[in-house]
């Protein structure tokens, strides 16, 4: 490509995470490049490179491509490499880059970041497992989040319990301010798309509507602005709407029993999420606390419940915890008696 491309790819202006890119992230790793918008960069294999490229397949080039900070964005050029840059799987020779863009130079992906694909990255990993084995699993869910907020694909949430709530904080991070709707039973498909407006629908896939033909149909019309994600605990379930669809993305989540060593991490991250969506001063968390969620919980959602009335509880006691959360004391009382927490 010879002359500069300097407009964004009008759909990538669907999602929310439109903050400026901070930090290249080497793709199936946590090595990044921390990024300072003052200065031009230049990447490659050369040692004087700013950001020097370790390329195993020897592919990269001494002076293989260049980052700079316009007013308005960050955009990268190719300085005549042997192998050429390619920018979201595409060769080009200029290009402007927006967070979750991926910059491939020989046989290294860089993932342009910003201060909200991290919080993004954070969120999938704490779905999928911190540990470096699961890296290559984060990454491509992070892509089939960007596929589905960017209006190019369904996305498909498998795993156990309810994923309501993994719905809801992929909503917040990538769609925030924009409508979240769920289908509830009995409802009509194209009623919900309505109500979705330009947000989110959230569908069970053990409990399609009785219109979701119509539904898919008015989901792929070309005005449509809704992002639909089904909730699928084993993959069968959705096959009644994946057949209708011409683009899906999958996010398998794996069982919490597989995760029993980051189980306490667990708890905390929902419990500082928590304590953000309330209010509390602190987590409040006891050592026992930590050993009674081993015995209590199963699931993602299962452990969001936990962390969420856990928190509560510990900041403002049964009547003032109650209140916080919206139910009847009563129910939280019963709630921490049958989990023997101390009141």
């Amino acid at each position: 490509m010879s002359n500069e491309d300097t407009n964004p790819d009008p759909v990538e202006t669907a999602w929310a995470i439109t903050d400026p890119v901070v930090r290249l992230r080497q793709l199936g790793s946590e090595r990044v490049f921390e990024l300072a918008a003052s200065a031009r960069w230049v990447l490659g294999a050369a040692p004087e490179c700013s950001i020097q490229i370790d390329d195993p397949s020897g592919r990269v080039s001494r002076r293989h491509a260049a980052l700079w900070r316009t007013a308005d964005a960050w955009r990268a050029k190719d300085l005549g490499s042997t192998n050429g840059t390619r920018h979201n799987r595409e060769a080009r020779g200029w290009f402007q880059i927006v967070p979750g863009d991926e910059i491939e130079l020989g046989g290294v992906t860089l993932m342009a970041e910003s201060r909200r694909s991290a919080e993004l990255r954070e969120l999938l990993c704490r779905l999928l497992g911190w540990s470096a084995a699961r890296a290559d699993d984060v990454d491509r869910a992070f892509g089939a989040v960007r596929e589905m907020a960017n209006l190019r694909a369904v996305l498909i949430l498998r795993g156990e319990g309810a994923l309501h709530g993994v719905a809801r904080r992929l909503h917040h991070v990538t769609l925030r301010g924009r409508p979240f709707a769920v289908l509830g039973a009995n409802q009509s498909g194209l009623e919900a798309l309505q109500r979705a407006g330009d947000g989110m629908l959230c569908v069970d896939a053990r409990a399609l509507p009785h219109d979701v033909t119509h539904m898919v149909a008015g989901l792929l019309l070309p005005s449509t602005r809704v992002r639909l994600v089904v909730c699928s605990e084993t993959g069968e379930d959705a096959a009644e709407v994946v057949t209708l669809l011409p683009r899906v993305a999958t996010i398998s989540i794996p069982p919490v029993a597989e995760r029993a060593h980051e189980l306490d991490r667990l708890l905390a991250a929902y419990g500082s999420d928590a304590m953000a969506e309330l209010r509390a001063r602190s987590l409040g968390f006891r050592r026992a606390d930590l050993e009674l969620v081993r015995a209590w919980v199963g699931t993602l959602d299962e452990i969001e419940t936990f962390a969420r009335r856990l928190v509560a509880l510990r900041n403002w006691g049964i009547a003032g915890g109650a209140r916080r959360l919206g139910i009847n004391h009563g129910a939280l009382s019963r709630w921490a008696h049958r989990r023997q927490l101390a009141t």
